[in-house]
């Protein structure tokens, strides 16, 4: 009995400290434990919050989380948020001894979270005592995921991000209404619901009372989302209403009776355990939409239900007063990004009584590049027509509206493919481009996301056939390869592993702790719901036809059981699949494969065998009967769009994909395989097309664009936190409209996103590894440009020169040049300063550079001078330069032609294979990771007539290279080339196309 007293006194140590800051926990304990008689040392309570099993573990990584991160309080005595000094502040108000604070630290190390892409219009309103006061339904939504065995380290980073992003959110009870826009950047199939659950629990808690959450373009997706909101964070209480159950016809009012909803029956809607309505300071949540129903117009009778009026404690104070806001309930609208439904919405908001500038509303919308986009391409315009509206789209119309309407209307995007929203114009102001912040979200630890199916970064040296090191050879088969096989052939033995993976799934169940309710295979091949049909209608035939429980059938899955699923298994048995039981003999199996075809041929039409549910737009599509959520679903799914976009398809353990598609964020949305596959990750097979041939009969291999764009948000995501938060000055890094540099590009043929959602940026090559670029931009003379250049190039090279004679292949002089080798930020440093025309920045290329120095790709430059040939030797201070006579160009400000035709030193130092067999080149290579800059010079007179090969230039007296030169008279021109094995292929960099409005990146800060 005295040890459950304990474990109770423990807990409620930690739970009475969370809220207020961390005090002696020994002591809080015993205070819990003194009517008792008894008295516990750090010897017991230590263990308790820190071993596994424990019950107040969860409870103290939780709080230890939340002080680890606290923002304001006096406590914390100005250590920073996630930092070692802070966890030393926390120790020290613990009371631990040195040894405690040990164990502490190995079981919960400090966590290090987003901190945003972020703009300097803030000021911090969310502190904990805010939170504190008002924190019911987050209580509510943490103990559902808790109960729910929701990852224990997933929950406190919930909790640290969400915290976050509402701080970056405007204050609900501010009296200046300010709009924020932001964007939450997750991945595809990765939690993003859970965290805009937890964002709308806690917006709730601080005020916001409008809280409309747009989702896909289908009505699949906004059941899915309106249902999990219902069921998770809404609760029983709110559903009901105070209907009462007892009357049957009245009871029919509730969707989840109506519709019979399983879960609803066997009391899984999580309840809230008071009824909000009797309750001070906790909202009732009303639902403007539910499960069966998207919005709708709700008249004059029902005008009530929005409108906030009716509520006020105190009438001729405004909403946000919080003598009426936090007694006054949620309005929650779950809306279809349907123009039709938000006018319904916008027309319902427009007739309320109550000023809509009063309302404290969060928008949050989900998939945020689908149909919130702005897609009409903007025309030419005259100045008046400047000052009108920019042409829309229907739904973002409606959107902007919606926004127009509530100044204190809060925009918050969620996606896992952000290029579209970050090319959304930043210069116009009611759209929705996030210029408040970006935010990276990370999975946790048990997320399949596209790197589990393929080998990135990898080394050449890795072995591409062993399952046990490679991914590719663990869960992707390739489609289109084989010449011996056509596509039945292919999707046969997809839908064999479908079976086998199927009876495997039942065999764990019998034999150990897992469970699984649903198993499905996804079928995608085209958008075109005409050939959905057909498509359905070759899997029954080859169904028919596959004899799953004939000896034939069974010694064909035997084999693939064999040949493909054991030996995966095997390899990592020790590792990624240590949790993960398998047969020891085939034989085992043999039952439950029989059950499994039994589940899937189970169907509600009488007469029809089909393991076939067509999920498309179609009047004949079966999606109404697909219900995750009323029955088991073990099906082959068949569909385009509808499969495409935000939908989850549970359990999904078998793909097959053949769809191509030229933009990776449609490409990457249609990755249904990604996603957590708790218990059966070794079952997780990807068929995917290597050979697609278009109309034109260009070959595409699927697998490889998926892989280029999984490249592409890899540095992307590496690029969001490198420049996250403020700098030591409190500064953003860089701001939201910056992001656009970060975006890159691997496939040529493959954009981040569709033309019509990327009028506002342009497309730069970057440049390619071993090929030499040239940059002869350069501002007016009268910039004082030259003098600062040669300036810093003095500075660079102050070391002796390597002097080489460089030959060509065929053994041909090149010329000579004098050589330093200098480390790559130092050079990428000179690069950076140098003065630039408005308009001709390289700021793109830097911002390359800088990323493959950061993953040691890059080290050094070998800065070379040149002596190509027509050149005059003149000393300027510390260098000896070879300046040539070349002019100025008229039509834009440059030099004019070619500053050398003879490239190959510049390759063959950059490791060119094309160019390895040059010897002196050789000399400067290095390790493949030296990249080269050529410095070239020109005589520049401030009187360009008199350079000698001028053209086009007013004729006059022609002076030859004077003996003395300033550096005023000398302009410093050049080409880079990055190491050829960082870029072997041509990179690819986005950026603003509206003039002066480029979204560069420089290494330590940033400029627009």
């Amino acid at each position: 009995m005295s040890s459950e007293l304990i474990a109770v006194a423990i807990r409620a140590a930690i739970e009475g400290m969370s809220s207020i800051g961390p005090r002696n926990l020994v002591d809080e304990v015993n205070r819990n434990l003194e009517d008792h008689d008894i008295s516990v040392d750090e010897a017991v309570v230590v263990p308790a919050v820190t071993q596994v099993g424990q019950a107040a573990q969860t409870a103290f990584w939780i709080a230890l989380t939340a002080w680890d991160q606290e923002l304001d309080a006096k406590w914390t005595a100005g250590t920073l948020q996630g930092s070692l000094e802070r966890r030393a502040r926390v120790h020290e108000r613990l009371g631990l001894s040195a040894s405690a604070r040990q164990a502490v630290d190995a079981e919960f190390p400090v966590e290090s979270f987003s901190d945003g892409i972020v703009d300097a219009n803030w000021e911090p309103w969310y502190t904990t005592a805010r939170q504190s006061a008002h924190d019911f339904y987050w209580t509510h939504y943490r103990n559902v995921l808790i109960k729910n065995r929701f990852d224990k380290t997933a929950i406190n980073g919930l909790d640290v991000m969400t915290d976050k992003i509402i701080g970056r959110l405007a204050d609900p009870t501010s009296e200046v209404p300010y709009q924020s826009k932001g964007l939450v950047v997750g991945y595809v199939q990765s939690g993003k619901t859970a965290n805009f659950s937890g964002v709308i629990a806690k917006a709730i808690d601080a005020g916001y009372r409008l809280i409309i959450v747009l989702t896909g373009t289908y009505d699949n997706l906004r059941t899915q989302t309106q249902r999990r909101l219902d069921k998770e964070l809404v609760g029983w209480e709110n559903i009901v209403g105070g209907l009462p159950l007892d009357n049957p016809k009245l009871a029919q009012q509730i969707d989840y009776i109506s519709s019979n909803d399983n879960e609803w029956k066997e009391g899984k809607f999580s309840k809230l355990g008071v009824n909000p309505v009797n309750v001070p300071g906790v909202p009732a949540i009303n639902r403007l939409t539910t499960s069966l129903t998207d919005y709708k117009l709700l008249g004059v009778i029902n005008r009530n239900v929005l409108d906030f009026q009716v509520e006020k404690s105190v009438k001729h104070r405004p909403l946000w007063d919080e003598r009426n806001l936090y007694d006054s309930a949620v309005r929650l609208a779950v809306v279809k990004k349907n123009s039709a439904v938000l006018k319904k919405l916008n027309a319902d908001l427009e007739a309320l009584h109550i000023d809509l500038s009063e309302i404290p509303a969060l928008i949050l919308d989900d998939e945020s590049d689908l149909a919130s986009i702005n897609t009409k391409r903007p025309g030419k315009r005259t100045k008046d027509e400047e000052k009108q509206e920019a042409e829309r789209t229907a739904v973002n119309g409606e959107i902007v509206q919606l926004l127009k309407a509530m100044p204190r209307a809060q925009y918050l995007g969620y996606t896992a493919t952000p290029a579209a929203n970050v090319f959304v114009n930043p210069d116009i102001e009611e759209d929705i481009f996030p210029k408040d912040f970006v935010f990276s979200l990370d999975p946790s630890g048990e997320y399949m996301g596209g790197a589990a199916f393929h080998d990135l970064e990898a080394d050449s040296t890795l072995d591409k056939a062993d399952p046990a090191v490679s991914n590719e050879a663990a869960y992707a088969r390739s489609l289109g390869l084989d010449p011996q096989r056509d596509e039945d052939h292919e999707l046969a033995d997809a839908l064999d592993a479908w079976v086998l993976t199927g009876g495997i799934k039942l065999w764990r169940q019998a034999t150990s702790d897992f469970r699984f309710r649903h198993h499905t295979m996804l079928v995608h091949e085209s958008v075109r719901t005409e050939e959905h049909k057909a498509l359905a209608a070759r899997i029954d035939k080859l169904w028919g036809e596959a004899g799953y429980k004939t000896a034939a059938g069974k010694q064909r899955i035997k084999k693939k059981w064999e040949e493909d699923f054991l030996p995966t298994w095997q390899s990592r048995r020790h590792g990624d699949f240590a949790d993960l039981p398998m047969p020891e003999s085939f034989q085992e199996l043999v039952p439950y494969l029989g059950a499994a075809v039994d589940r899937m041929e189970r169907n509600r039409e009488a007469n029809v065998v089909s393991p076939v549910v067509i999920v498309n737009g179609d009047k004949d599509s079966d999606y109404g009967k697909l219900n995750f959520q009323s029955e088991e679903t073990w099906r082959v799914l068949v569909g385009g769009a509808k499969l495409s976009r935000g939908f989850t398809i549970e359990d999904l353990t078998i793909s097959y994909f053949r769809r191509k598609s030229e933009s990776a964020d449609t490409l990457m949305q249609m990755g249904r395989w990604f996603g957590y596959r708790p218990g059966y990750r070794d079952l997780v097979r990807l068929y995917i097309d290597r050979y697609v041939v278009d109309k034109k009969g260009k070959v595409f291999d699927l697998y490889k664009a998926f892989e280029g764009s999984l490249e592409d948000e890899l540095i992307l995501r590496r690029q969001l936190r490198r420049f996250e938060g403020v700098d030591e000055h409190g500064k953003p890094k860089i701001t939201p409209r910056q992001v656009p540099a970060l975006i890159f590009q691997a496939v040529p043929w493959l954009r981040p996103v569709a033309a019509n959602k990327r009028h506002n940026a342009v497309l730069k090559e970057i440049g390619e590894g071993g090929v030499p670029i040239e940059k002869t931009w350069y501002p007016p003379r009268s910039s004082k440009a030259n003098n600062q250049r040669l300036s810093m190039v003095s500075a660079l090279l102050q070391a002796p020169a390597h002097r080489i004679n460089f030959v060509s292949p065929e053994g041909l002089p090149v010329w000579p040049a004098n050589c330093w080798v200098v480390d790559a930020a130092k050079t990428v440093e000179l690069l950076e300063g140098f003065t630039m025309p408005d308009g001709y920045g390289i700021e793109e290329h830097t911002a390359f550079m800088r990323l493959l120095i950061s993953e040691e790709r890059l080290t050094e430059f070998v800065v070379m001078i040149p002596e190509t040939q027509g050149a005059a030797i003149r000393t300027l201070g510390d260098l000896r330069l070879p300046i040539r006579s070349i002019t100025r160009r008229l039509d834009r400000p440059a030099f004019s032609g070619k500053l050398t035709r003879a490239e190959g030193p510049f390759k063959a130092i950059a490791g060119h294979p094309e160019f390895g067999d040059l010897p002196e080149s050789q000399i400067l290579r290095g390790d493949g990771t030296r990249g080269v800059l050529a410095l070239f010079f020109a005589y520049d007179p401030e009187d360009q007539s008199k350079v000698s090969s001028a053209r086009g230039m007013p004729k006059g007296p022609q002076e030859t290279l004077p003996q003395n030169l300033s550096q005023e008279d000398v302009a410093t021109v050049f080409s880079f080339t990055v190491p050829y094995a960082a870029a072997p292929e041509p990179r690819l960099v986005w950026t603003w196309r509206v003039k002066g409005k480029a979204a560069t990146v420089e290494a330590d800060s940033a400029k627009v």
